[in-house]
C-alpha cells in the first residue's frame, strides 16, 4: 500500500515535471523566435483560462468564470447558510500609485483620483452566496481589442485599464446538485480615437454534471457591435455564437478540456475552433496547464502554457472550501498568430480570496 501511493506522488511529479520542462523551454525561446512579445494587463482573472487555450466552458472556477460561463460561478463545496466573500488584487494600488499616468490613459486626474482608483482596483470580486444562489461583481477586467494594444509593454503593468475594461454582474443558481444555470451583465468601457465610451454585453450559461468525473457545459454571449472583436484573438468567443464544452477528471489529479466554439454562426460566419487543455496538479498547491486551439488540422495551431501557485484552501476552514483551487499568483504564456503575425502572449495575476 505504502509503494502504491509512493508511486502515484512519483507519477505526479512525473508528469508535473514534463509541463515544467517544456513550459521553462518556451518561456526562454519565446524572445527568439516569437516576432512579437505582448503583456496583459496584471489584474486578469482568466489566466488560468489562458493557460488552457480558452477551453473552459465545463471547467469548475469562480470569478474566471465571468469571462467565458456563467454558469460555472459557484464557490464553495459546501451549500449550507449565507456567506460573503472578496478577492482581491494586490498588486493594482501599487501600480496605480506608482504610475498614475498609465492607469488612467489620456483622462485627466487629480491626486485624490489616484487614491480613489488605488481603493478601488484592490477589489477584484465581490460575492454574496446563500445555499445555490451565487451573486457577484466582477470588477476591472481589461478589455483588450487586439494584441496592438498590448504589444511592448512592461511585464506587471495597468496601461490605460481606466480606459478599457470591463465590470460584471454575476448571477448563478444551482439547480439541482449536477446542473447549474448562470447570466452575467458586462459594463464595458472602452477607448476610441482617444474617447471613452461604454456599452453593455450580456451573457448565459448552463453546467451540467451527469457523472461524477465528467462536466458539460453551454455559454453564449451577446456584444456589442463595437468590441465584438475584444473576444476573438485571447478567448476565441465571438457575438451570438454558442460555444459548448466539456471537462473529464482523470486519475493523477489531472483535468482534460475540450471546447468547440462558434457553433450556429451560419455558412457564411466563422468557421468553428476546436479547444483542448490539460490541467494537473501536485499536493493541491501547484497546478501546470497546457492547451492547444487550431481550426483544422492543416492550419498552425495555437499553444498555451501556465502554472499556478498556492491554493487559497490552504487558509480556509473545512466549511469554507472552495469548489476549485483558486490559486493566488497565476501565469500563462499564448502563443498565436493573428493578422498572419506570430504573437508571445504573456498574463500575470496575484489574487487573494477571503
Amino acid at each position: 500500500m505504502i509503494e502504491d501511493h509512493r508511486l502515484k506522488i512519483n507519477r505526479n511529479h512525473s508528469i508535473g515535471l514534463k509541463y515544467l520542462i517544456i513550459f521553462v523551454f518556451l518561456l526562454i525561446s519565446s524572445p527568439v523566435h516569437g516576432q512579437k512579445n505582448i503583456y496583459l494587463p496584471s489584474n486578469l482573472s482568466k489566466v488560468r483560462a489562458l493557460g488552457l487555450s480558452g477551453a473552459v466552458t465545463a471547467v469548475s472556477d469562480n470569478i474566471g468564470s465571468s469571462s467565458f460561463n456563467p454558469g460555472n460561478y459557484t464557490f464553495y463545496r459546501a451549500r449550507d447558510g449565507f456567506r460573503f466573500s472578496v478577492t482581491l488584487s494586490p498588486l493594482m494600488p501599487i501600480l496605480i500609485s506608482r504610475d498614475p499616468d498609465r492607469f488612467f490613459g489620456n483622462a485627466k486626474y487629480e491626486s485624490k483620483d489616484k487614491i480613489y482608483a488605488g481603493i478601488i482596483s484592490l477589489f477584484k470580486g465581490l460575492n454574496l452566496n446563500y445555499r445555490g444562489l451565487n451573486v457577484g461583481l466582477v470588477l476591472g477586467e481589461a478589455t483588450v481589442l487586439n494584441p496592438d494594444q498590448t504589444e511592448l509593454k512592461h511585464f506587471i503593468y495597468n496601461h490605460s485599464l481606466y480606459w478599457n475594461h470591463t465590470n460584471s454582474l454575476m448571477l448563478n443558481f444551482q439547480l439541482a446538485e449536477q446542473v447549474a444555470i448562470g447570466a452575467g451583465l458586462h459594463l464595458i468601457y472602452y477607448e476610441s480615437e482617444n474617447k471613452r465610451f461604454y456599452d453593455y454585453a450580456t451573457s448565459y450559461g448552463i453546467m451540467m454534471q451527469p457523472k461524477p468525473l465528467f462536466r458539460v457545459g453551454v455559454n453564449i454571449f451577446n456584444l456589442p457591435s463595437d468590441v465584438q472583436k475584444s473576444r476573438e484573438f485571447y478567448d476565441e468567443i465571438r457575438n451570438e455564437a454558442i460555444g459548448i464544452g466539456t471537462a473529464i477528471f482523470l486519475p493523477y489529479k489531472n483535468m482534460l478540456s475540450f471546447d468547440i466554439r462558434n457553433l450556429a454562426l451560419g455558412g457564411s460566419a466563422a468557421r468553428e475552433k476546436f479547444l483542448v487543455g490539460l490541467e494537473n496538479t501536485i499536493a493541491e498547491q501547484l497546478a501546470f496547464r497546457g492547451g492547444i486551439k487550431f481550426l483544422d488540422f492543416s492550419s498552425q495551431p495555437g499553444y498555451s502554457f501556465g502554472i499556478g501557485l498556492l491554493s487559497s484552501n490552504l487558509y480556509h476552514t473545512l466549511q469554507y472550501k472552495l469548489n476549485t483551487n483558486n490559486y493566488l499568483i497565476n501565469y500563462a504564456l499564448v502563443v498565436d498568430s493573428y493578422n498572419d503575425q506570430k504573437y508571445f502572449v504573456h498574463s500575470f495575476s496575484i489574487t487573494v480570496h477571503l
